[in-house]
């Protein structure tokens, strides 16, 4: 995934370079090297040694190549602001799987409602009967809880909108790039409008992550009452075989294990939250190692099983 954003980086990066007249001699081979890169799945550079990370290993391969003015391709352009525009890049695909799920979720929880709206169940509180309720008025009030979270991922992805190329190192360059270009060939609305903060700022990831660990704490909730309903006390919810696991002592006993998994996987996120958040914690306001992968640190937020409520 990474080396897709860092090739599609190298494209809009060239293109604008080209039409601003800052690229000395033809762009021809040089995008059609890139462009089989990406058509090979990075057969060629894949398992390579990187000692200075993927910019790097990209150019070098291009220069070993030989590939006519292969070394132009820096022009104007940082490891920074290469790996700040490649996180979001990536941070987008994340972003789209988790809308797309939660969706669904949205979509199965407002249609089981409808379903069960005349089904009478106890509400608790407490753990206690607290009145008599359905069992779908207890799914829309899931449901509205998920749309929320829905809300605010649109939210959060309206800000990360800016593009950080052209702001290279942290102060910019001299260079008379154009960001406009390069920020509309990648998808974004416009670039930055600081090159500190295009490097340093690192709070969309955060805001991100809280947001996944907040529906995974619902979730996590919502599974709680599930299990509960699942024991021999209440036989509230029986679910297939397929989704249980038997015991090695016990015959007749059914373990939800579907039920166990999924709450073990909705409370993960919340860990890669905070671990985020620990490695951000005053880290300077600049580039920063211990911060600049911070995807890296909640990757398990798109294995976060939003499908499960939905069988």
């Amino acid at each position: 995934m990474e080396l897709d954003a860092t090739i599609s980086v190298c494209q809009a990066h060239l293109v604008m370079l080209v039409e601003e007249g800052l690229f000395g001699g033809t762009a021809a081979p040089l995008m059609r090297e890139l462009l089989v890169l990406r058509k090979t799945r990075f057969r060629d550079i894949c398992g390579q040694p990187m000692p200075r990370g993927l910019y790097t290993l990209v150019e070098d391969y291009l220069l070993n190549r030989r590939v006519p003015n292969a070394g132009s391709l820096r022009t104007g352009r940082s490891r920074n602001d290469l790996n700040a525009t490649t996180q979001l890049l990536i941070f987008r695909t994340y972003w789209r799987r988790i809308v797309s799920d939660t969706s669904r979720l949205l979509s199965a929880l407002e249609h089981a409602a409808w379903e069960f709206r005349q089904v009478v169940m106890p509400i608790h509180t407490q753990m206690q009967v607290a009145s008599v309720g359905t069992y779908g008025h207890w799914l829309a009030g899931v449901a509205v809880g998920v749309c929320r979270h829905l809300d605010r991922l649109f939210s959060c992805c309206e800000r990360a909108q800016r593009c950080p190329l052209g702001a290279a190192a942290i102060n910019g360059t001299t260079i008379p790039i154009n960001s406009g270009t390069t920020a509309q060939l990648l998808g974004f609305k416009d670039p930055v409008l600081n090159s500190v903060h295009a490097i340093a700022a690192k709070d969309i990831y955060y805001e991100f992550a809280s947001i996944l660990a907040s529906l995974g704490i619902l979730l996590s909730r919502v599974i709680s009452d599930f299990r509960i309903w699942t024991m021999n006390e209440t036989n509230w919810l029986e679910l297939p075989d397929t989704l249980c696991g038997a015991s090695s002592f016990l015959p007749q006993k059914r373990n939800p294990w579907l039920l166990e998994l999924a709450k073990a996987r909705a409370t993960r996120v919340v860990g890669s939250c905070a671990s985020l958040a620990l490695a951000m914690c005053s880290e300077p306001y600049s580039n920063a190692l211990a911060c600049g992968k911070p995807l890296k640190n909640v990757s398990t937020a798109q294995r976060l099983p939003y499908s499960i409520l939905a069988r």
